[in-house]
């Protein structure tokens, strides 16, 4: 009974990603900035997270992720975005008696604008920002199978104008033996009210990805995500090595395919990735390096502290 409980879950995403690949519309989908990966673990190894995230940033890349979790756990990272905009995510994660649950929100500020009117006669500074408040739940359906499911709240604003919409994440992660793991996510399903108040596309986009972990401490993921709003086919591979138990060294590849054939990932970024963390005590401190090609590169830094 189980397995066939296993494979009509696996089936029912798989539909869910299939039809949202055959439904992309003309229209450009709203509220990109919920593509931007979170986490410097996960971005420093290119964002192949989909089947190798296993800690409070779950929340983000597939939510059957926190049915792994330990213990408590908070996380924070923080970025000086491109364009002198300012990036950061927050979230905690509490086990339960059957899985996780994990709260968090993402916050983008984008420098202040000049205000013009239609002869260019100047009218003040405005502000502009998007925002994204998360409830997420992941556990296990068997011993080596997980489930899980993320409701975001999305925001974004332009001086007095608002957009808002609600997004929900779905993802499951499967165990092959105590090396191997494998991840199915499909992420921002759901309508938003647009700034012209009218129904606009949100971007969704589904993954799978597989991760392997070898003994050494040497780690190993890879990640096929699909934007059908763009047409787009991402292949991103990932790499962990530790050295000693404090530190990490991470890389990553991203590699896009489809209408752009540009090296350009679904968050923007491009190319090489790079990272690496620090381990001392309960907490991890992990650095990662993005780039994004003409727009410069990005650096970010997130902690994460676990509570037992």
């Amino acid at each position: 009974m189980l397995p066939r409980i296993r494979f009509r879950i696996f089936l029912l995403l798989a539909f869910v990603a299939a039809l949202t690949a055959n439904s992309a519309s003309a229209t450009q989908p709203s509220f990109r900035f919920l593509q931007l990966g979170v986490g410097s673990k996960e971005l420093g190894m290119g964002g192949a997270a989909t089947a190798a995230s296993a800690d409070v940033y779950s929340l983000h890349w597939n939510p059957a992720g926190l049915a792994f979790l330990p213990e408590a756990q908070m996380g924070f990272s923080h970025s000086q975005w491109l364009l002198g905009s300012q990036y950061s995510f927050a979230a905690g994660a509490v086990p339960l008696k059957a899985g996780a649950i994990a709260l968090g929100g993402l916050f983008l500020q984008y420098p202040e604008q000049d205000g013009r009117g239609e002869n260019r006669e100047k009218l003040g500074g405005f502000s502009a920002s998007d925002s994204a408040l998360s409830i997420g739940y992941g556990r296990p359906i068997t011993s080596a199978f997980t489930g899980g499911a993320t409701l975001k709240i999305i925001q974004s604003r332009i001086g007095t104008d608002e957009a808002r919409g609600v997004a929900v994440d779905l993802g499951v992660r499967q165990k092959v033996g105590s090396r191997l793991g494998l991840g199915l996510g499909v992420q921002n399903l759901g309508r938003a009210r647009g700034f012209v108040e009218r129904d606009e596309a949100l971007p969704t986009a589904y993954s799978l990805g597989a991760a392997y972990r070898l003994p050494a401490g040497f780690g190993a993921a890879i990640d096929w995500k699909i934007d059908p709003a763009e047409g787009r086919h991402e292949v991103v591979f990932g790499s962990e090595i530790a050295v000693g138990s404090a530190l990490s060294l991470r890389a990553g590849y991203l590699a896009a395919l489809g209408e752009d054939q540009g090296i350009q990932s679904l968050s923007g970024s491009s190319g090489v990735t790079a990272g690496l963390g620090f381990r001392l005590l309960r907490y991890d401190f992990d650095y990662a390096f993005t780039p994004f090609a003409s727009l410069g590169d990005a650096h970010r830094l997130s902690i994460l502290a676990r509570f037992r």
